[in-house]
């Protein structure tokens, strides 16, 4: 049950993010084929039936509150237009009561491949084009589906449940977690409640100088736990001038930890996996220990390496493997060095830090040394591209190198994520739906 704080647990905190996707119709006869090894069977656009969710949310399911001592009181499941106007189940809100105080549970799910391109959304870097309350410019995909699902937010049921609140929870994995950033904020502003924000190997949301640090004054940088695998290659994108809330491996629930592959594979952003690890760590400060104490680039690039080397970057003389996007960040490392400590803290990769320096001026490359150039030539000379001097280095030849490079980052997270496509985001438009007889009142 939630902590001293009134905190969801980790692993409570984890089965919610992780039970959202029960609500998609097939995905607990996709999960158990798997598990089984029987003939394949793909989840497919629709809600799924109360009797299934009853059991997969709240009885006996892997991912369900069965798994803790949760008992929910009320509840109801919605559905959302994700990708391309493909309509399934999204998520739920739920409360549930502890220590005479009422507890209430928002939470989404990500878009998955298995339903095939319908769901599939592949412009992984969407602009910052609308506003989200006073909270600054927010990815477009994520603020479309926040405003069509908004609907069920204000449902006055909902309303009325929320009201009645001690404590808001928003939870979720992926796309998911995205859209629990803004759920929370929203939800925080609205009702002035003890509001806790949870994601799961989730990407960024808003920009530099907007929902991060609102969120973070909101909520309070003690009631978000940002958690993540190191090599999840969805937490690296969008690039800047979008941010993580808490995006600083100083802020203690910023958790980033290690990825059970040493390179960006669906491993790494597995949500049984994220589970799992919850449950063994137990507390909040059993999963803050788990953290990695270097920067986020230097583990990244120290494993990318360690495990490849350099045999594998050619074959035929092409360019092989996802693999080949992180060592082409090893090849950039050296410009996040000689920016100094305060970018470090807010720019994570060196797709980043080129979309950083179109954004402010090509006017810092006058920091390059010879050593840094001669990486920018080399990464310049794998896009067939030549830069004899430093003057070549201007805003068209590193629009052109960001452009190349995006394209084999986009390529990379598409096939290193083969089961999950949750960053352009789709458009949300929900209705409710009771979970059987699981929720009265």
């Amino acid at each position: 049950m939630p902590d001293a704080t009134g905190a969801l647990t980790p692993h409570e905190a984890a089965l919610a993010s992780n039970n959202a996707y029960y609500t998609l119709q097939g995905w607990s006869a996709f999960k158990a084929a798997k598990e089984s090894g029987a003939a394949k069977v793909k989840p497919v656009p629709g809600m799924e039936s109360a009797s299934v969710m009853k059991k997969e949310i709240t009885g006996t399911g892997k991912a369900s509150f069965g798994k803790s001592n949760i008992q929910l009181n009320t509840g109801v499941a919605f559905t959302a237009t994700t990708g391309v106007n493909t309509s399934s189940g999204f998520g739920y809100v739920a409360e549930f009561s502890h220590q005479g105080q009422s507890h209430v549970i928002v939470s989404t799910r990500g878009t998955r491949i298995e339903m095939g391109p319908a769901d599939m959304v592949t412009d992984l870097y969407a602009t910052p084009s609308n506003r989200f309350m006073d909270a600054g410019l927010v990815h477009r995909g994520f603020y479309r589906t926040f405003k069509s699902f908004k609907a069920t937010l204000d449902d006055a049921e909902i309303v009325q449940t929320l009201n009645q609140a001690d404590h808001i929870h928003c939870c979720g994995h992926s796309l998911g977690g995205a859209i629990a950033n803004l759920n929370a904020y929203y939800l925080r502003s609205r009702y002035n409640k003890s509001t806790y924000l949870y994601t799961f190997g989730a990407p960024r949301v808003g920009t530099y100088v907007g929902l991060p640090a609102a969120l973070e004054r909101s909520l309070g940088k003690q009631n978000i736990y940002r958690i993540s695998h190191h090599m999840d290659p969805i937490t690296m994108i969008p690039c800047f001038p979008f941010l993580h809330v808490l995006g600083d491996d100083k802020d203690d629930h910023c958790i980033n930890l290690p990825s059970p592959a040493k390179m960006p594979t669906l491993a790494n952003h597995n949500m049984d996996r994220y589970t799992q690890e919850m449950a063994d760590a137990g507390t909040w400060d059993g999963v803050i220990a788990l953290k990695h104490l270097p920067s986020f680039e230097d583990r990244m690039l120290k494993n990318a390496w360690e495990s490849t080397g350099d045999s594998f970057l050619r074959k035929g003389g092409k360019l092989v493997g996802s693999g080949i996007v992180w060592v082409l960040m090893k090849v950039l490392k050296g410009l996040l060095k000689l920016l100094g400590g305060v970018v470090l803290a807010v720019v994570a990769t060196p797709l980043d830090l080129i979309a950083r320096l179109l954004y402010f001026g090509v006017r810092e490359l006058g920091k390059l040394g010879a050593r840094v150039l001669k990486w920018l030539q080399d990464v310049a000379e794998l896009f067939k591209m030549k830069i004899t001097s430093a003057a070549d280095v201007t805003s068209t030849i590193l629009r052109n190198l960001l452009e190349r490079f995006g394209q084999v980052v986009r390529q990379a997270a598409i096939d290193a994520i083969e089961a999950a496509a949750p960053i352009g985001a789709g458009f949300a438009m929900a209705h409710g739906m009771a979970f059987g007889n699981m929720f009265v009142g």
